[in-house]
């Protein structure tokens, strides 16, 4: 007797091991389980988070490439460029930026316009697109070559380096490629305008010569155009309401003998124009002239060509309040 109930205690024991130890393991695979849901669960959260960011990130970032692609190169690479496109696989034009560092309308530019999409379908379907800092590598050379004097200039060249066309200054997007677009057609370009007036000496031809290059910072070369017709043009003519905005313009270019000849011509200048308005642009280009001579700017040796112009201040209606 006391032997079965020794036994049936041990089975009890035994027994209660078992269902503990299933109960434990049971416990192990309830622990294993909720684990693996919540790894499952971070997981997911994790995921989405990531996919929301991302989307955040995305949709914060600018498109990619969808504005002007320019050439990391120098301008004889991207002739080149150019020139194998002749065949038809792209486009045969280069489209030159000349910037400055602290230029601020090129950094407007840089900043508002070339990124843009429109641009980008504009520019990379008609130009190899280079730009260039004047001031660095290349730069200085190309300025001097191409005669570039303000900020930005943008050039567009044939695929031998050839200037067709140029703008300079900044502008709005949409106006901005309407401008050059313009610019593309050679019959547009001042180059041709200023043949097509060698051709037929029209005073209409001569105006939209200078009309073309007068927003183009090219005061030298109106100065020169407008000194080398004076004596063609008629009196009517050079001091009409059409030619008279550029015979100012030549006045205040210091190393001009516009003013010479108009002082030689200065009874036509009055009656044509009037005493009063000649002689006010006289005597300031005149005071221009004398402080560019004093400073040795001028390539003029002799002294009776400064005292002359002294003796023309006097003879002048118009005394400005400072005096010569």
């Amino acid at each position: 007797m006391k032997k079965f109930i020794t036994i049936s205690i041990i089975c009890i024991i035994l027994s209660s091991g078992l269902n503990a130890q299933e109960n434990v393991e049971n416990n192990k695979k309830e622990v294993i389980k909720e684990k693996n849901i919540l790894k499952k669960d971070n997981t997911a959260r994790k995921d989405s988070v990531d996919k929301r960011n991302n989307t955040i990130n995305d949709s914060a970032m600018p498109p990619h490439n969808k504005g002007v692609i320019w050439e990391e190169s120098t301008l004889t690479d991207a002739l080149k460029k150019a020139k194998a496109n002749s065949n038809g696989v792209g486009p045969e034009l280069v489209f030159l930026d000349c910037y400055t560092s602290w230029c601020t309308p090129c950094k407007m530019m840089a900043k508002e316009v070339f990124p843009q999409e429109v641009a980008g379908n504009f520019f990379n379907a008609n130009f190899v697109n280079i730009k260039i800092d004047m001031e660095k590598g290349e730069g200085p050379k190309l300025g001097k070559q191409y005669g570039v004097r303000a900020y930005p200039t943008f050039l567009i060249l044939d695929s031998e380096g050839n200037e067709i066309n140029r703008l300079v200054g900044s502008s709005k997007q949409e106006s901005f490629i309407e401008k050059v677009k313009n610019a593309m057609d050679p019959a547009t370009s001042y180059k041709n305008l200023k043949t097509s007036y060698y051709a037929d000496k029209s005073l209409d031809n001569a105006i939209k010569y200078m009309d073309a290059i007068r927003p183009l910072y090219m005061s030298k070369e109106i100065s020169s155009f407008v000194e080398e017709i004076f004596t063609e043009l008629s009196p009517e003519e050079r001091y009409s309401d059409k030619m008279i905005p550029f015979v100012y313009d030549a006045l205040d270019y210091p190393a001009s003998n516009v003013l010479q000849l108009i002082l030689n011509d200065k009874n036509n200048a009055d009656k044509y124009v009037s005493k009063e308005k000649i002689d006010n642009k006289l005597y300031k280009a005149i005071k221009v002239w004398l402080s560019f001579y004093v400073a040795g700017m001028l390539e003029r040796d002799e002294n009776s060509e400064m005292l002359k112009m002294t003796e023309w201040l006097n003879r002048l209606s118009y005394k400005d309040e400072k005096g010569p």
